[in-house]
């Protein structure tokens, strides 16, 4: 019986240790990603605006704002909400790579605008109603940060 308490205790005191070891890393993984985030800040701060008159709308990935397929952009990749953008045709070349719109984050470049659009960049939001509320932005600054 004594055997099996200290065996008992010796368990809960590992899964202890694992538990404030995970959390450690945790934390430092916390810590990690805000010195990636000031990093990422400075370097955006050093480079100059691609553009600075380039207008930002939002879209929702449904049949009515998209084509036949809203569930693939044209990299064959599922667009994500809030991480995923469309880009106007002339700013093909943008594709595949990610870019940071100001004041908003950073998006990756999956998907292409129709045509008729120039100098404009749509990003994926959830609902139709936050896309309504989002509008459209004009003279915004972009960075492409590369593929």
């Amino acid at each position: 019986m004594k055997f099996v308490i200290i065996f008992l205790f010796s368990l809960i005191v590992i899964f202890i240790v694992i538990f404030i070891i995970d959390a450690f890393n945790s934390f430092n993984d916390i810590y990690e990603i805000k010195n990636t985030i000031v990093e990422i800040k400075t370097i955006l701060n050093e480079m100059k605006p691609v553009n600075q008159s380039y207008t930002i709308t939002a879209y929702t990935a449904h049949k009515s704002e998209t084509n036949n397929n809203p569930q693939k952009t044209a990299i064959m990749k599922k667009p994500f909400p809030g991480r995923t953008c469309a880009v106007s045709r002339d700013l093909m070349q943008w594709l595949g790579g990610k870019i940071y719109i100001e004041n908003i984050g950073v998006f990756k470049v999956n998907d292409l605008m129709n045509k008729r659009f120039k100098k404009q960049i749509d990003i994926c939001v959830p609902t139709k109603s936050y896309a309504k509320n989002f509008g459209k932005q004009q003279n915004v600054n972009v960075v492409f940060l590369g593929k």
